[in-house]
């Protein structure tokens, strides 16, 4: 079942002037109803890379933030949207022209088929496997996204106190996408793989810390970063790539 509340949405009802302006960098339209794309989904990344993506994470968020679940939870779900958009860029061709671009990330963030081995499908399947079952709709979570477009709002995850976040997700990515990339990726085969480590280390993140933040609650913290991320400019974020690979 699906909570269609939208309660935990990107600052509905915040004060204005509560956040600081963030870069208009939107630059990857979704489409406005999902289109499927033929093909399988790429093999999971082992257990070995999920755990060097949690580690490197870990090690190079500030302590507070590595120890704070809801702030951990964006993080995590921010870089995975980011490096998905990466894996396209790097990937070029149909990869990164319209309008393949928008159903390649549409499918990949937001597809319920387990055979595309989505952020989404990931999340539910995760929440599920410890008992949840009001969960948010992820295309209510992409609307709200969406209506942020080119706003100071873009990208800023409210929530109740008791979860609020320590640093928002583009300034969290900002900061761990070029020491946690240079970590982990060292040629194309490994920076196709990172996307994928990256959803399944979310997934396993939900089930960590479900004695701190509840699996419905988990799921919105990352989905939202991951949206959001996903469309930022890559030129705003340190180390991130610009243009495919010249073969």
């Amino acid at each position: 079942m699906r909570d269609e509340r939208d309660g935990l949405l990107v600052l509905e009802g915040a004060a204005p002037g509560a956040v600081t302006a963030l870069p208009s960098a939107i630059i990857i339209p979704f489409p406005s109803r999902r289109m499927p794309v033929a093909g399988s989904s790429k093999s999971l990344a082992d257990d070995g890379s999920v755990s060097a993506v949690s580690d490197a994470i870990s090690v190079a968020l500030a302590p507070a933030s590595a120890q704070h679940a809801p702030t951990h939870l964006a993080a995590l779900g921010g870089m995975a949207g980011f490096a998905i958009q990466q894996m396209l860029l790097l990937e070029g061709g149909h990869a990164w022209a319209q309008p393949k671009r928008a159903e390649h990330l549409d499918r990949l963030l937001l597809s319920e088929s387990e055979r595309d081995g989505s952020l989404w499908f990931a999340l539910q399947r995760a929440a599920h496997a410890v008992g949840a079952q009001h969960l948010p709709d992820p295309n209510t979570l992409l609307q709200s996204t969406l209506r942020c477009v080119g706003t100071t709002q873009f990208g800023v995850i409210t929530l109740p106190l008791e979860y609020k976040l320590l640093q928002q997700p583009q300034a969290t990515l900002s900061g761990l996408w070029a020491p946690v990339s240079r970590a982990l990726v060292n040629d194309r085969a490994s920076s196709a793989r990172l996307p994928n480590a990256l959803v399944q280390a979310c997934a396993r993140r939900v089930a960590l810390d479900q004695k701190f933040v509840p699996p419905h609650v988990a799921l919105r913290i990352i989905m939202q970063a991951a949206l959001a991320m996903a469309l930022i400019e890559a030129r705003t974020i340190p180390g991130a790539a610009l243009k495919p690979h010249v073969n």
